[in-house]
């Protein structure tokens, strides 16, 4: 399996915990991947993810870390929109 396969697998799976409650295990998951995904996913696809990271770091109640992840979003976003025009 290709390393962005193995990435996208990896942070589908946090996602999936995410979404049953468990944010202890997805929180894990999104550190692990998340690093390496940077320069190995789609920025659309890592976007998605870094979303996915902040809602979790919301429900566990790390305020500061989940603005600080919509943040670097909103950056990358504004990046790639500007390398288009």
């Amino acid at each position: 399996m290709a390393r962005a396969s193995r990435l996208r697998a990896l942070l589908r799976l946090a996602a999936l915990h995410s979404r049953r409650g468990e944010f202890e295990r997805s929180d894990a998951l999104f550190r692990e991947g998340l690093p390496p995904a940077r320069n190995s996913l789609r920025p659309d696809q890592f976007l998605e993810f870094l979303n996915e990271h902040a809602a979790v770091k919301a429900f566990r109640g790390e305020h500061r870390e989940a603005r600080r992840l919509c943040e670097e979003g909103l950056r990358r976003l504004t990046r790639a929109r500007g390398r288009r025009r």
